[in-house]
């Protein structure tokens, strides 16, 4: 193995049967010699839906309509993502929604976390946020269901007072090998096009290694 910290180390005990080839690790010899990534890839798998674009609206609009987009929007949000700490992961088992929470809250926001929930929203509740995948190409966001969900859904869904129930899920907390800088990504002023869309300067981590 590699002592050089800095060097990107997965969940992976054997090099053939890794996470870039799911073909390999979903066979009898991957789930043997995977070294337990067959545990918990279905729940971030699962989890994953893309990113979200839609309009509350339907049908003929007369006024003048604006569509945002952030330049960078996804490259910049990743920036903020640190590296798994792969042997400090834990697997999530059936449990109410209060034992959730005082078991790994402090967890939810500084991880990877792929979670299936049993929930119920208010009828109250105009937007909900629990992502419900109906066919290869089509996801909803129903006012109750089961849905796989990352850490950070399932947390504005708490606070939009969703009942929750746990299924079951996977945390992986980020490793505490980076050292965080902010510097900017880049100044409103210095483009006129974001000038009239953004309000202020959107940053972006320079992650460094640590010295030795």
């Amino acid at each position: 193995m590699d002592d050089n910290p800095g060097a990107y180390h997965g969940p992976q005990s054997n090099k053939l049967y890794s996470v870039k080839d799911l073909s390999r690790v979903i066979t009898p010899t991957g789930i043997e010699l995977s070294g337990g990534l067959h545990e918990y890839i279905d729940y971030f798998l699962g989890s994953y839906h893309g990113g979200r674009n839609e309009s509350y609206l339907y049908g003929l609009i007369e006024k003048r309509l604006y569509d945002y987009d952030l330049p960078g929007a996804y490259p910049t949000a990743m920036s903020l993502l640190d590296y798994p700490s792969w042997k400090d992961r834990e697997v999530v088992v059936p449990m109410d929604l209060e034992t959730f929470l005082g078991k790994y809250s402090h967890r939810l926001v500084r991880s990877y976390t792929a979670l299936k929930v049993k929930f119920k929203f208010s009828e109250k509740v105009r937007y909900p946020c629990l992502p419900v995948r109906v066919d290869k190409s089509s996801i909803i966001f129903p006012l109750e269901g089961e849905s796989f969900c990352t850490g950070l859904e399932l947390l504005l869904a708490i606070r939009l007072g969703c009942e929750v129930e746990i299924i079951g899920g996977s945390i992986i907390p980020f490793s505490s090998q980076i050292i965080e800088h902010g510097s900017p990504l880049v100044k409103v002023d210095d483009d006129p096009e974001m000038k009239n869309c953004l309000s202020e300067n959107l940053f972006l981590r320079n992650l460094r290694y640590p010295q030795s």
